[in-house]
């Protein structure tokens, strides 16, 4: 992207040019410029076909999926607020829980909370734990 001086220099330059142009110069000039305003018209219209054609996922799925997510969450921050042995890895897209326990909604739903959206821990014998998290498993 050109800065606001040199666009002005090179548009000083085209209009030098465009003054010292034949008259058949400047129609075929003007075509051209036309014709490449039509492609690009072209190119927004069947973005937009693409778009409106492209399946949509419907609500109650996302809705479902980020509970699921949600769900995995806690069970990791059970696992590793109560030091239960496990591997636990969280990222955007996926979680991994190897060991730990998915947790016990009875007399009460466990509240915790993982508040970052990347990490890791391992929880070893003897109630080690090695994480990257740092924070607090409080809702």
């Amino acid at each position: 992207m050109k800065t606001e001086q040199e666009r002005q220099e090179l548009i000083k330059v085209i209009n030098e040019l465009l003054n010292q142009a034949y008259d058949t110069d400047l129609d075929n000039i003007l075509s051209y410029l036309e014709h490449i305003d039509t492609l690009e018209d072209k190119s927004d219209i069947k973005a937009i076909r693409a778009a409106i054609n492209e399946p949509k996922i419907p609500w109650e799925q996302v809705v479902k999926e980020l509970f699921a997510r949600r769900e995995k969450l806690r069970a990791i921050a059970y696992s590793m607020d109560l030091l239960i042995l496990g591997f636990y890895f969280w990222c955007p897209y996926f979680t991994i829980r190897i060991g730990g326990a998915i947790p016990d909604d009875n007399p009460y739903k466990y509240p915790g909370k993982i508040h970052s959206s990347t990490g890791i821990g391992i929880v070893l014998p003897g109630y080690k734990i090695f994480t990257s998290y740092q924070g607090s498993y409080d809702a």
